[in-house]
């Protein structure tokens, strides 16, 4: 319990927490190094953005590798070049290797440096845990920027990534052969600002899927506020708007989320059942808000030619809007109010709070990305989310516990037992991130625990 509630509450300072008995410090944050590729012909707003990555890896210590030379053909750079940086690292001996590669696509803009990329990774109780990456709002593989830990796992995953075009028709790319996903419409599959690596990547996804244990499986899908954010066509070319938007949003969502749960009954009643929960999924959660205040990143995908994120030209006015606001708080402080150094002391201090609200700035001001950690939106929506992964796979586990009691042929079971654990085996693998989903689902796994107690 005290390693949980130091990486919930914590996670800027681990280094110096120790334990209430004086014992050894908690083990430091993962060795996590960051990856992007950007060549051939000049594209100044993509090299800018680069360049907005310099003061997070100086800040937090990360290496950044960038592909600089074609090495394959075309998609394909990004899987291959992921996979001989991790095959590079499992030739290290393991206290000299990183521990994730965090991959981001040439498009991807830091907006806050202050965001350490170990508040993403898994919790220690995760070990089996190798990809973090997010999905759009639809459901589809965002492969922008997404989390790989070094380990034997991911060059598998990448392997077969690689492998997709030689092994698969292209008639039915959202399905591959033997993908055995059972709710193949909700697994990572494409969007229009897709790639074909990604195309390769999520088929890959899904056919791992098919063979890992729900409750160890091996790649998990967070918001994608987290670091996969993108402005909404609307506030493309204005970050103060986006923001403001953002925030908005999120505070909507919030208040319907606390109204969903106020109604969800207790436990107990007549017997100790009770009706099911209400459906929470129509309310939409604060973490998908948008591009909100201290946020890590913002993405503009697509190739600027009319498909994906960008709308043609509007890719390009969107991406020097925010990388203006982003070099002149970098230049100037939020709206010109001097430096922000001071939020990455965490103290307490007026210093520490964003000067103003986003909504009273003008078009192309600065919304004051660069908020500490602590003060951002990450501690609760991070750690609520790991929680609620957490007591999916403790309710899973119960529902399993209790099959194996009953025992005999599966198609014997009681068929709330198979829904309750069809229902949480499917939120838990393809939809973490929807919480009132992943709630809904935990809370009947949990009303059938309850109802079979002593019976079973």
């Amino acid at each position: 319990m005290l390693v949980l509630l130091s990486w919930k509450f914590s996670l800027s300072n681990r280094e110096s927490v120790r334990s209430e008995a004086g014992d050894a410090p908690w083990p430091p944050p993962p060795r996590i190094a960051k990856a992007s590729m950007l060549y051939g012909q000049t594209n100044s707003l993509y090299e800018r953005a680069l360049r907005t990555h310099a003061r997070h890896n100086e800040l937090h210590g990360y290496a950044m590798h960038v592909l600089r030379e074609e090495i394959s053909r075309g998609y394909w750079n990004k899987l291959s070049y992921l996979h001989s940086l991790v095959v590079q690292e499992l030739a290290k001996p393991a206290e000299q290797r990183v521990e994730w590669i965090m991959w981001t696509d040439a498009h991807t803009v830091v907006l806050n440096p202050h965001v350490p990329l170990h508040a993403f990774v898994p919790p220690p109780d995760f070990p089996t845990v190798h990809f973090v990456g997010p999905r759009t709002a639809s459901g589809a593989l965002c492969s922008s920027s997404f989390f790989l830990r070094a380990h034997p796992w991911s060059l598998d995953l990448l392997t077969r990534a690689l492998a997709y075009p030689l092994l698969n028709a292209p008639a039915d790319p959202f399905s591959p052969p033997g993908s055995g996903a059972s709710d193949p419409a909700a697994a990572p599959s494409l969007d229009p600002d897709t790639t074909m690596d990604a195309l390769a990547l999520a088929a890959a996804l899904n056919a791992s899927a098919a063979s890992d244990d729900p409750a160890h499986h091996h790649a998990i899908y967070p918001p994608r506020a987290w670091f996969a954010a993108r402005p909404a066509p609307a506030t493309m070319a204005d970050p103060a708007g986006a923001v403001a938007a953002a925030e908005a949003a999120a505070a909507a969502a919030a208040a319907a989320g606390l109204a969903a749960d106020a109604a969800v009954p207790a436990f107990g009643g007549e017997g100790g059942v009770v009706a099911a929960p209400p459906d929470g999924a129509a309310a939409d959660d604060e973490e998908d808000a948008g591009v909100r205040a201290g946020a890590l990143l913002v993405q503009f995908p697509g190739n600027g030619n009319g498909n994906g994120n960008g709308n043609g030209a509007a890719k390009w006015r969107g991406m020097s809007a925010w990388l203006d606001a982003v070099e002149r708080e970098r230049a100037e402080g939020p709206r010109g109010g001097g430096a922000r150094e001071a939020t990455a002391r965490g103290d307490g201090s007026d210093e520490d709070e964003m000067a103003g609200s986003p909504d009273e700035q003008s078009p192309g001001a600065s919304p004051g990305w660069s908020l500490h950690y602590d003060r951002s939106f990450y501690p609760n929506v991070v750690a609520r989310f790991w929680d609620g992964a957490r007591d999916a796979r403790a309710v899973l586990a119960g529902l399993d516990r209790v099959a194996e009691k009953l025992g005999g042929n599966p198609a014997r079971h009681p068929a709330e037992l198979v829904r309750a654990t069809e229902r949480l085996r499917d939120a838990l693998r393809w939809r973490p991130d929807r919480r009132r989903e992943l709630d809904d689902a935990v809370w009947y796994g949990r009303w059938f625990l309850r109802a079979a107690e002593g019976s079973i």
